[in-house]
C-alpha cells in the first residue's frame, strides 16, 4: 500500500477549556477553519499550562488572495482556574517576521525557531544574518509597509517573497526603507534573502 501524507494535527492543547467570550470563539473558529493544510514549524509550551505560542506555514495560502502571506502565528492564553482560553494571531510574510510577532508575544526567541519541519534551510551565511535582523527586530526598527507571496505551487519553480520595511534607525535616515527578497530554490532545499534599499513607496507593491 502507498504511503499516504498525514498532515500533523495543530497541537492547541485546548481540550477542557471554552473561548472565554462569544468573540474568541467565532474568531477561532474562523482563524482554523482550514487548520488541516497548517503545516506546524514550532509549538512552545509554557511549563504552566498557561501558554502555547504556535508557528504554522499555511499550505493554503495559495488558493487565497494572489500574494497571501503564507506564515501564520498563533498565541494562546488559558485561565487555568476558569477553564477558558483567549487567543490572539498574525499572519506574515516569513517566518522570522512571524517569530518576532511571536517573542514579542512573550515566547522565548529560542523556542520560535521551526524544528517540526524538515522545511528549506538557509543557502548562506547571509540568509541567516537578515533573518536574524528580522526575527529580533532591535527596538522595533522595522515596520512592515507591504508583502507579496509568489508561489506557483509547483515543483517546476521556486517562491519568491517580497517584504518592503520601513527602517526607523537613525544610521538609515538617508534611505529608510529595505526590500527583503526570499527565493526559495525549485528542488525546496534551500532559499536565500537578500536586501536593499527601496524608492519611498507610492502605491503598494504590485504583484508580479
Amino acid at each position: 500500500m502507498a504511503n499516504t501524507y498525514e498532515p500533523r494535527v495543530p497541537d492547541y492543547r485546548i481540550d477542557g477549556f471554552e473561548p472565554a467570550t462569544e468573540a474568541v470563539e467565532r474568531d477561532f473558529t474562523s482563524a482554523t477553519l482550514s487548520d488541516d493544510m497548517f503545516e506546524p514549524l514550532a509549538e512552545p509550551h509554557s511549563d504552566d499550562g498557561r501558554d502555547s505560542y504556535l508557528l504554522f506555514y499555511d499550505r493554503a495560502a495559495i488558493w487565497d488572495v494572489p500574494g497571501t502571506a503564507e506564515c501564520v502565528a498563533f498565541h494562546l492564553a488559558r485561565d487555568v482556574d476558569q477553564r477558558t482560553f483567549r487567543f490572539e494571531y498574525e499572519r506574515a510574510p516569513v517566518v522570522p517576521l512571524a517569530q518576532d510577532w511571536l517573542i514579542r508575544q512573550g515566547c522565548p526567541p529560542a523556542a520560535t525557531m521551526p524544528n517540526l519541519s524538515p522545511g528549506p534551510h538557509p543557502a548562506d551565511e547571509l540568509t541567516s544574518r537578515l533573518e536574524d535582523l528580522l526575527r529580533t527586530n532591535p527596538d522595533g526598527r522595522y515596520e512592515v509597509i507591504h508583502h507579496y507571496a509568489v508561489n506557483p505551487g509547483s515543483f517546476d519553480f521556486g517562491t519568491e517573497v517580497r517584504t518592503l520595511v520601513h527602517d526607523s534607525h537613525p544610521d538609515a535616515s538617508h534611505a529608510p526603507y529595505r526590500l527583503f527578497l526570499e527565493v526559495t530554490a525549485k528542488d525546496f532545499l534551500a532559499y536565500t534573502v537578500h536586501e536593499g534599499p527601496s524608492p519611498v513607496p507610492r502605491r503598494r507593491m504590485p504583484g508580479p
